[in-house]
């Protein structure tokens, strides 16, 4: 599980690399609503300023099958190939 909630600019190449280490692997992101979360469509979206929905989130992610979080991360892959 990877937490990327920048309140700026820059954390773009953190996520890609995620996904790049993820290759063949389970994973899943929880992205700022803003900013990558709308290329990467299937990553679960937060606000960074609120805890609840980070923990919401979390606990979200951890209790995926891991079929699931496999298919996360393959969505994840496929939309940053495509799309850059």
């Amino acid at each position: 599980i990877a937490l990327v909630t920048p309140t700026g600019d820059g954390m773009n190449l953190v996520l890609k690399e995620y996904v790049a280490t993820k290759r063949n692997n389970t994973g899943v992101l929880i992205l700022s609503e803003a900013g990558a979360s709308v290329e990467l469509h299937d990553a679960l979206t937060v606000n960074p300023n609120d805890n609840y929905q980070i923990e919401d989130a979390f606990n979200n992610a951890l209790s995926m099958t891991e079929s699931k979080r496999k298919e996360h991360i393959d969505i994840s892959e496929y939309h940053l190939k495509t799309n850059g």
